[in-house]
């Protein structure tokens, strides 16, 4: 009876310490992969020299033969994704019911800056 105890409580301990180890190895896992999902977020982060740029928005005056096109030309830069999301920016911000603009009209226009104003 003695000896079945002692071998029972071998048994119970030998599993423990192998849950341990399971515990372990799975925290080891989780924390090497949030170490590397995280570096890679600090990574894409800009450097001292990139220069930052300002979001501002603007008044124009609508001149003849403007349209929204002609405005994505000349305020559109690389830090809008694409002219039509310059204009659908525009249509959104003056509450557009389409791309119509008319002369003598004012718009407001979303432009960038490195210049913090």
């Amino acid at each position: 009876m003695f000896e079945e105890r002692i071998r029972l409580n071998k048994i119970r301990r030998e599993r423990e310490r192998k849950r341990h180890i399971l515990i372990f190895i799975i925290s080891a896992s989780i924390t090497i992969f949030l170490t590397i999902a995280g570096g890679s977020f600090i990574s894409k982060a800009q450097g001292p020299d990139t220069p930052v740029y300002y979001k501002y928005y603007t008044s124009i005056r609508i001149e003849a033969g403007d349209t929204l096109w002609s405005l994505a030309d000349a305020y559109a830069d690389e830090n809008f994704k694409s002219k039509e999301s310059f204009i659908k920016e525009v249509v959104r911000t003056n509450h557009l019911l389409d791309d119509n603009i008319c002369e003598g009209d004012y718009l407001i226009v979303p432009y960038y800056s490195a210049e913090f104003k």
